[in-house]
């Protein structure tokens, strides 16, 4: 299957892919971080929608600019401003970060960038949780998550959506950490050649690009699906979300491998870049994606006919 991509989404994608191309990998500061952040609240991504672009353009807005380690929680920033436009706005306007959390989940919880976030928000009835910074969770990857006591529950009406914008990121976070590792093997010579010359290595550079094509037309399927007002949209996003997070985590591993100690040294730059995506993996569970799947399922003789979308009601 290939996508041909409307000219605007092209146009917009290159323009990201640019922004993403020039940030900071390693050595990053709070006020790097506090200017990217910013930067893409100008660039409009958390209004997309509302200004004439669709779900395909959100999506590959976000695997665009992922290609590089995020700033601010850019998934959770982009529901909060689902479930609350007005807060979100607010905040976003001043070029603040601001967070959200789903349903469920134990009394005491972890917020993304929730210690910089100057609100939360919960995306089941869009109410503002707390106004100011969260307690900061301490973590070897340097993240700076949040504590919040709330014990929230309700029907999680923007799972679809939170499936398929955290397959996009953790899509785009591996997509650049394998062109980081792609130009580590060039450039380090190991015995007089270079790391990229030996066959086991090959082997496991194609695998990724093998993984990160079939995730990247399963994220563009499922977004164009959603545009396309599908009804099945909701289950190709959870299709999507359980095949990317596994993909994209093997792509990741193969990464450290060949880089091996080098990869978990702020000077490469790669930690920053698989700490997120296994935050994504962390804070959207498999769980309730393998439920849609399974309840949404079509049986004959109680197996199930096909696993693609032909196979599900």
């Amino acid at each position: 299957m290939d996508f041909v991509l409307p000219d605007h989404t092209v146009g917009l994608v290159d323009e990201l892919r640019r922004w993403a191309r020039d940030r900071p990998i390693f050595e990053v500061s709070d006020a790097d971080d506090a200017t990217g952040w910013k930067q893409l609240v100008e660039f409009g991504i958390f209004d997309l929608e509302a200004h004439g672009g669709d779900m395909l353009d959100l999506v590959c807005a976000i695997s665009a600019v992922s290609r590089a380690p995020l700033p601010g929680p850019l998934v959770e920033a982009e529901l909060a401003a689902r479930a609350n436009p007005t807060v979100a706005a607010d905040v976003l306007g001043r070029g603040g970060v601001i967070s959200s959390i789903g349903p469920g989940g134990p009394a005491r919880r972890v917020v993304g960038w929730g210690a910089r976030a100057e609100a939360v928000v919960s995306t089941v009835d869009g109410a503002v949780l707390t106004d100011r910074p969260c307690e900061p969770v301490h973590n070897a990857y340097h993240l700076p998550h949040g504590w919040l006591e709330h014990d929230g529950q309700g029907a999680d009406e923007m799972a679809s959506r939170r499936w398929l914008l955290a397959s996009a990121a953790t899509l785009g976070l591996a997509s650049g950490a394998y062109e980081m590792t792609m130009r580590h093997t060039k450039d380090r010579e190991v015995f007089g050649r270079p790391l990229a010359s030996r066959q086991a290595v090959q082997v496991r550079l194609a695998e990724c690009s093998m993984l990160l094509q079939g995730a990247e037309v399963a994220v563009l399927d499922a977004a164009w699906r959603w545009s396309g007002d599908d009804v099945r949209s909701p289950t190709a996003a959870a299709l999507t979300w359980l095949y990317t997070r596994e993909a994209t985590e093997k792509v990741l591993a193969h990464a450290h491998q060949l880089f091996g100690a080098l990869g978990f040294c702020d000077e490469t730059g790669l930690v920053r870049l698989s700490s997120q995506a296994r935050w994504l993996r962390l804070s959207v569970p498999e769980g309730p994606a393998v439920d849609h799947v399974v309840s949404t399922r079509a049986r004959a003789a109680g197996t199930p006919p096909s696993l693609v979308l032909r196979g599900f009601r």
